[in-house]
């Protein structure tokens, strides 16, 4: 009986760290590439936070903090799911340190609650609260606002073409 439960710890905890390898690259502040044994490679998204966007204020520093912790290391990752991308998303740990929880603590990164930051709400308060990285910023704007926004525009400018394609075409057929 107890080598059947020894048996089944060692297959979980098998399974807790599914993907491990190398970073081989840092995108941003919440996605790397990690090379794993096999020599292939994953794109994994971190699962529970939101890092600015590259093209926004603190994007850069986010990715930068993000690339002092992992960039060239060997790292595990608790997958917890598979996106609509086709990343693994996941924790990230460096020897002990969740670097999902690192990113956030630092203050480069939101908790991602509506998928699931719950546990990283408390350090983002921290990081707020002692004004670090993106909270130095005095109305710092979340991710998934940015995003939202861009895709506004994108779509106003796109509606904006239209309406002068369709003026243009007016014109040249009255």
């Amino acid at each position: 009986m107890l080598k059947k439960i020894a048996l089944a710890l060692l297959i979980s905890a098998t399974a807790l760290f599914a993907l491990e390898g190398k970073v081989v690259k840092v995108s941003d502040g919440d996605t790397i590439t990690v090379l794993d044994d096999n020599k292939v490679q994953h794109k994994v998204r971190f699962y529970g936070i939101d890092a600015p966007e590259k093209s926004q204020p603190y994007g850069e520093k986010s990715r930068e903090n993000l690339a002092l912790y992992i960039a060239g290391k060997y790292v595990k990752v608790d997958s917890r799911a598979t996106d609509r991308y086709g990343r693994t998303v996941g924790i990230a740990y460096v020897g002990k340190t969740n670097v999902n929880e690192a990113q956030v603590a630092d203050g480069f990164a939101w908790a991602y609650t509506q998928y699931g930051g719950r546990e990283f709400k408390t350090l983002e308060n921290e990081a707020k609260s002692k004004g670090l990285g993106l909270w130095a910023d005095k109305k710092p704007q979340a991710p998934w606002e940015y995003r939202k926004n861009k895709r506004n525009k994108t779509s106003t400018v796109e509606q904006d073409s239209d309406d002068l394609l369709v003026d243009l075409l007016k014109a040249v057929f009255r």
